[in-house]
């Protein structure tokens, strides 16, 4: 087959069609990605109300047991460093020995309580328990919970997370 006689049919794709593969791609991304964040802002939320509620239970328990959350004390943050997916719970930091559970898997978020003396004076305790982290569009959010002798607040005080 000479130069002249042979087909100059190209194969591959036109500019065209690769202009349309890219804008469909870049819909559904539009789509996708902020459906993607508000998951992982739920995941998060479920893993503060797993971890949370599991702590908040320990103290109850105990509460109701002694009437007292126990020795004053301000706990390290668990897990030590930056929250994050891989964030492993350490069971032997500062207030944290002794703990009937850790959770399980890598943490997102770092958890925290302080048990001191009640503002209203008297022989009663106060428990804050804080949670900290970071979501979607809120890189420094916090919740703290606080109780004081055995009753809790009407509501915690949240950074808002739109979910």
């Amino acid at each position: 087959m000479t130069f002249s006689t042979r087909s100059f049919r190209q194969r591959g794709f036109t500019l065209i069609e690769i202009m349309l593969v890219v804008a469909i791609i870049g819909i559904l991304s539009t789509l996708a990605i902020p459906a993607f964040q508000r998951m992982s802002a739920r995941a998060r939320k479920a893993e503060l109300y797993n971890v949370l509620g599991k702590i908040e239970l320990n103290f109850r328990n105990n509460y109701q047991s002694t009437g007292v959350y126990g020795a004053e004390i301000d706990s390290a943050f668990n897990p030590p460093g930056p929250a994050g997916p891989s964030a492993l719970w350490d069971p032997n930091l500062r207030g944290w020995t002794g703990f009937p559970f850790p959770p399980e898997g890598g943490l997102h978020l770092r958890y925290k309580y302080t048990i001191s003396s009640s503002p209203s004076g008297g022989t009663g305790k106060m428990l804050t328990l804080e949670v900290d982290g970071a979501f979607v569009g809120i890189p420094d959010w916090k919740y703290v919970r606080t109780f004081t002798d055995g009753v809790e607040p009407v509501g915690p005080v949240e950074t808002p997370v739109s979910l």
